[in-house]
Formats: structure tokens, C-alpha cells, sequence
């Protein structure tokens, strides 16, 4: 069978696509495995959330601890509308966790109002999310010229691994995300408000994206943009107008703002990550969190010193590039503080870094990106291996 056949009938998006949903897959497989559990356990159950209530069969409860955001999405997909009180786990903070509810949303509609294969679909959908980053870092690698295997490096990320396995939302929202702006790229501008939208309503930090792009309007009203993409003004308003109205209709049902349930999140530039440097030395035995902050060390200077050296990449894209990066600096030791939360949080981050390595240099690009090939395999390894499950 010849190459250029091969080409033909297995392009490589579906390729690469495959090789991340079979990799994820494997990675389900070894924890739950190794764990001795199965699905329901991804989910992370706590006994304070779950008392008194009914907890679907299959579904183990932690011995100790508050179990872990995942728990929240899962009741959010077995009731969407959060009417009977009676099924667990409760909410903690109900208009916070309501306002992420495309990824719930979805996996109730997959799974077709009934309750028994929503363990399973809450999996699915983030694999096939995964899969779809793959293949869209794939095109936006050969956009670039460079191999489409490169997209790779787009879904494995050490972030999504800790997702995965606890069922939250960054995979879903990230892929769309990175469709937004690929189709802004392509200038199919309506399509991406469309997809930014579905974003903010999925993670609503990813609507800092389409604020940044609504600088950029805003800049491009004043000044012509020459070569660049002109920046439609509906790309950040429809977004930031939709999530907004989501907000006010969560305050009118729960008396309050999400804002107002998921604080203490942001703290002053880079306070978070001296405080977590502090208790670090302080415990030297953490060598997790120690590994968790060198790779998003290495995250601020590969992908701050790609984006200076990028020779492709228009204005609006470096725009949410640096929107991101300085929102990171903003993290609070709250977000440092578990393991895997940092990562979790900077996956928008990662995502433009992604972009603006491809985006630079040939050898520079080639160093960033098999860097960081070998540090995601070596965490994603560490974690499925090192992550001891204990159920009540």
C-alpha cells in the first residue's frame, strides 16, 4: 500500500484523531485498572455532597474528603434544570456550577434524559473533544507547514489528562475554542461568534477570547488594520452579551452571581505563585506540585519567547495570546493548591501557546514542540500511575 494511498484514504486529521482518542483511552483504561473501579468513579463523588441523598447505583462515594468538581457536572447532567433536591450529589454552589452548562447539557442530551448512561457519556464526550483538538491542531499545523503529527501536540497536554479523569469540561470547551479561532482565521467570522459562544456557555474563562478580539475591534475602529484580519464587532459582542445574560437569569433564580460563589480563584499578579513556592519549601515531600509549576514555568517562556518570534500569526490571535498570558499571572494559591488545578486552569493558555509555537520559527518550533511532546507524556504517565482512588 503506497504512501500517497494512505494519504488519500486516511488523511491526517482523522489520523491523528485517532491516535489521541486511542491514547486517552488507554490512559482510562490503566487508571481505572489500576484502581480496581470502573467509570463511576471518575466522577469523584464526595460524602458531604452526597448524604441523604439518592445516588445513582454504580456510582462510589469517596471515603473522605469533598470528592472533586466532576460530581457537580454529572448532577447537572442527570437534571439540567437542578429541580429535585432529592438526587445526589448536591450542589455546593449552585449559580457557579449552572454556569457551565453546555458540557452537562450535552451529555444529558446524548444520553437521552436517562440516568444510567450518563457516567459513560460524561467520558465520551471529553475523548471525542480530545480527538477533535487532535485533528484541528492537525489542520492548523499544515497551515502552518509543518507536519500534521504536530497536532498532536494540541490534545496532549497534562491538563487534559487530569480532566478526563475527573470529568470536567476543559477538553469540550477547548475544542471549541480552538474551532472559534481557526474559523475566525479562515474568515468565516459568523460561524466563530457562533462557536465562541458555545465556548463561554461551556467554561466561561474562554470568554476572555472574544473580549480580547473585541479590543481588536475597537483598536481596528481607530486604526486600519493593514494586512490583518479585520475583526468583526458581533465576534466579542454576541459572546460576552450571551454569557452576561446567563448571569443575570442565574441571579434572578439563585439570588446571586456566579462571580459571587467562585471567589477567591484571582489574587494579585503572581501572589498565587509565591504562596505555593512558600508552602512548597516548606514541604519539600510535594514534588507534584513542584513538577506542576515547572511545567507552567516552561509554558511562560517557550510560549512568550514563540510569540516573539512568530513569523506567521496575526494581530488578533497574538491579542488573546497575551490576554491569556496575563491572566494567568492572576491565579490564586486556591488554584495551586491541587494537584492538577493549575494545569486545569491554564488549559486556554496552553492552547494559544500551542499556536504560537507553531507559528514561529522552524527550529524553534521543532524545540517547543518535542519538549513539550516528552514533558505531557512523562506527566500524563506520572499521574494515571501515582493517583490512588480510596472509596467508602
Amino acid at each position: 500500500m503506497s504512501a500517497a494511498y494512505c494519504a488519500r484514504r486516511f488523511p491526517a486529521p482523522a489520523v491523528v484523531f485517532a491516535a489521541t482518542v486511542a491514547i486517552y483511552s488507554l490512559a482510562i483504561t490503566a487508571f481505572l485498572a489500576r484502581n480496581q473501579t470502573s467509570v463511576g468513579a471518575l466522577i469523584h463523588v464526595g460524602p458531604h455532597f452526597a448524604h441523604g441523598l439518592r445516588i445513582e447505583s454504580g456510582i462510589p462515594v469517596c471515603r473522605s474528603g469533598d470528592g472533586y468538581d466532576g460530581q457537580f457536572f454529572y448532577r447537572l447532567a442527570l437534571q439540567p434544570c437542578y429541580s429535585d433536591t432529592t438526587i445526589g450529589p448536591r450542589l455546593d454552589d449552585a449559580a457557579y456550577r449552572h454556569q457551565r452548562i453546555l458540557y452537562p447539557l450535552v451529555v444529558w442530551a446524548l444520553s437521552l434524559g436517562q440516568a444510567g448512561p450518563v457516567r459513560w457519556m460524561l467520558v465520551v464526550v471529553n475523548v471525542a473533544a480530545l480527538g477533535l483538538i487532535g485533528a484541528l491542531g492537525a489542520v492548523f499545523a499544515a497551515g502552518e507547514r509543518r507536519p500534521p503529527w504536530w497536532g498532536l501536540c494540541f490534545s496532549l497536554y497534562p491538563g487534559f489528562v487530569f480532566s478526563l479523569l475527573h470529568d470536567l469540561p476543559e477538553p469540550l470547551s477547548i475544542c471549541l475554542l480552538l474551532g472559534a479561532v481557526m474559523l475566525v482565521r479562515r474568515g468565516r467570522q459568523l460561524w466563530a461568534t457562533v462557536v465562541f459562544s458555545l465556548a463561554a456557555l461551556t467554561r466561561e474563562t474562554t470568554a476572555l477570547a472574544p473580549f480580547a478580539l473585541l479590543c481588536v475591534w475597537a483598536l481596528q475602529s481607530v486604526h486600519r488594520p493593514g494586512a490583518d484580519t479585520r475583526i468583526r464587532w458581533y465576534v466579542g459582542t454576541v459572546p460576552l452579551a450571551l454569557l452576561s445574560a446567563l448571569n443575570i437569569a442565574l441571579k434572578l433564580k439563585y439570588g446571586l452571581f456566579p462571580f459571587e460563589q467562585g471567589g477567591g480563584n484571582f489574587t494579585y499578579p503572581f501572589l498565587g505563585y509565591i504562596e505555593k513556592v512558600a508552602a512548597v519549601l516548606l514541604n519539600p515531600g510535594s514534588i507534584n506540585a513542584v513538577f506542576d509549576l515547572f511545567l507552567i514555568a516552561a509554558l511562560f517562556i517557550t510560549s512568550g519567547y514563540a510569540i516573539v518570534n512568530a513569523r506567521t500569526g496575526q494581530f488578533h490571535e497574538k491579542a488573546v495570546f497575551w490576554a491569556y498570558l496575563l491572566f494567568a499571572c492572576f491565579f490564586s494559591e486556591w488554584i495551586l493548591a491541587y494537584r492538577g488545578g493549575l494545569l486545569r486552569a491554564a488549559s486556554e493558555l496552553y492552547l494559544v501557546s500551542c499556536m504560537a509555537m507553531l507559528g514561529s520559527g522552524a527550529k524553534h518550533a521543532r524545540l517547543c514542540v518535542l519538549s513539550w511532546l516528552v514533558l505531557s507524556f512523562l506527566t500524563c504517565l506520572g499521574y494515571v500511575l501515582s493517583n490512588k482512588l480510596v472509596f467508602g
